[in-house]
C-alpha cells in the first residue's frame, strides 16, 4: 500500500482503525480462516505470530492483510503486513508482528490468541511491493540498482518479507542497504538476520539522540544518488526522508515507494 492510498494507523505496521474501510474499498481480497502455530514476543511490546491458513494463500512480499477482531458490539478489522514471504510462510507458517498497545483493540485481541486459536481474515492486499522491473531494466548487467530501505518500528515487517522474497534474490541489487529506527536497543528486530541475508543495516536509537533520518546520505560507500528507496514507518519520518532524498540529494521522487502509518 504506497503511501497516498492509505493509512493512518493506530497500532503496529498497517494496522489501522475507522479509515480500515476506505483503505479496502476496491480492494480485492479473500477470506480465509488461519489457524495459530505460535505466539512469541519479538520485543516487549513486539507480538509475532505464525499462522496456517485455511486455503493456499498468494501473496507479493510486502503486502498486508486484514484481521478481524470480535468485538462486544461488531467486529473491527486491523491490518497487519506480511513479516515473511509467500516461500517461507508456505513452508514454516506466515507471520504477522505487531506493536502491542494497552488500549489498541487488534492488541487486545491478538494477545488473547494461543497456539491452536483461529482468527478470520482477508488479503491480500496493497501495492507496497518490490520493484523488480526497475532493477531489471536499470543496467545491463546481472545486478539491479542499489536498493535502500528505511524503516520505524515494526515498519520493518514488510522490509523483512521482501529481502526473502524470490523477486530480491532474482533481481538482486548491486548493494543494498536497510536504515531502521527504534527506541532503544531492546526493540531492535531482524538486524543480524538482514545483515545475514547480505543486506547491509545500520540502526539509529532514538533513546540515544539518534533518528534514523541522521542515517540517511551519510554512509560515504553507498551509492544514495543511484539507489530505489522503500520507506515505511510513522508519516513524519517518510516526509522528512523524502525531503532529504529529492532536495538533498537529487532523488528522483518516481524511485521512492514509501507506505506510512502513524499512532492515535
Amino acid at each position: 500500500m504506497v503511501e497516498g492510498r492509505g493509512s493512518n494507523c493506530e497500532e503496529g505496521t498497517t494496522s489501522i482503525g475507522a479509515k480500515a474501510a476506505s483503505i479496502l474499498k476496491g480492494m480485492p481480497g479473500r477470506a480465509f480462516n488461519a489457524r495459530v502455530k505460535d505466539i512469541r514476543y519479538l520485543a516487549a511490546d513486539v507480538l509475532q505470530i505464525r499462522f496456517e491458513p485455511d486455503r493456499k494463500l498468494r501473496y507479493t512480499a510486502g503486502q498486508f492483510l486484514s484481521v478481524v477482531v470480535p468485538t462486544s458490539e461488531k467486529p473491527v478489522k486491523r491490518l497487519y503486513s506480511f513479516a515473511n514471504d509467500e516461500r517461507a510462510g508456505s513452508r514454516e507458517g506466515f507471520e504477522i508482528c505487531a506493536k502491542i498497545l494497552a488500549t489498541g483493540l487488534g492488541s487486545n485481541f491478538l494477545t488473547s490468541l494461543k497456539s491452536g486459536d483461529s482468527f478470520k481474515a482477508f488479503g491480500p492486499y496493497g501495492d507496497f511491493v518490490y520493484h523488480p522491473s526497475s532493477q531489471a531494466s536499470s543496467q545491463a548487467s546481472s545486478q539491479g540498482r542499489p536498493v535502500c530501505f528505511v524503516c520505524t518500528g515494526t515498519g520493518v515487517a514488510p522490509v523483512r518479507a521482501m529481502i526473502q522474497s524470490a523477486e530480491f534474490s532474482q533481481f538482486a541489487p548491486s548493494t543494498s542497504i536497510c536504515l531502521a529506527g527504534y527506541r532503544s536497543e531492546k526493540e531492535v528486530l531482524y538486524a543480524e538476520e538482514f545483515r545475514a541475508l547480505g543486506v547491509k543495516t545500520e540502526v539509529a536509537l532514538s533513546q540515544s539522540l539518534c533518528r534514523v533520518t541522521d542515517l540517511v546520505g551519510k554512509n560515504p560507500d553507498f551509492p544514495w544518488v543511484d539507489a530505489d528507496y522503500y520507506l515505511c514507518g510513522n508519516p513524519q519520518m517518510i516526509q522528512e526522508v523524502r525531503q532529504i532524498l529529492t532536495t538533498r540529494l537529487g532523488v528522483p521522487r518516481i524511485r521512492i515507494f514509501a507506505e506510512s502509518f502513524g499512532g492515535k
